[in-house]
């Protein structure tokens, strides 16, 4: 298919974060050059820069696979869902009291297209 919809939520680990950023990153440059419309949903945690110098180094590596995707040639618009706000299907759900989890963090939701026509996806 020349045109494909894609979405990423991957574990919030920085190393699989990363790899996941290198691999879309392929995929857009390959889609590119074969003008094709390819058009990827990632679904993260908000990483913000915090002043306290007690930052773990989780927090530092997942800030930098998140700021890789921000500043890729790729990169087209992102939405923010407050924390609190909404909330997700936790794997262990069946040891809960309730299906659904409330999220302690903000999300960012990214949206990356590649070269071909930034016009097709309506970002509002």
């Amino acid at each position: 298919a020349n045109n494909s919809l894609l979405e990423a939520n991957p574990p919030f680990s920085p190393g699989l974060m990363n790899a996941m950023v290198t691999r879309i990153q392929h995929i857009l440059d390959d889609a590119s050059s074969q003008n094709r419309n390819v058009i990827f949903i990632v679904i993260v945690p908000t990483c913000r820069h915090h002043s306290s110098s007690s930052k773990n180094i989780v927090q530092t590596f997942a800030k930098a696979s998140f700021d890789r995707i921000l500043r890729s040639q790729y990169f087209v618009q992102k939405f923010t869902i407050q924390e609190r706000e909404h909330g997700y299907v936790e794997g262990s759900q069946h040891m809960r009291p309730t299906r659904y989890k409330e999220s302690p963090y903000d999300t960012s939701v990214l949206v990356l297209q590649s070269k071909n026509d930034k016009k097709s996806i309506n970002t509002t």
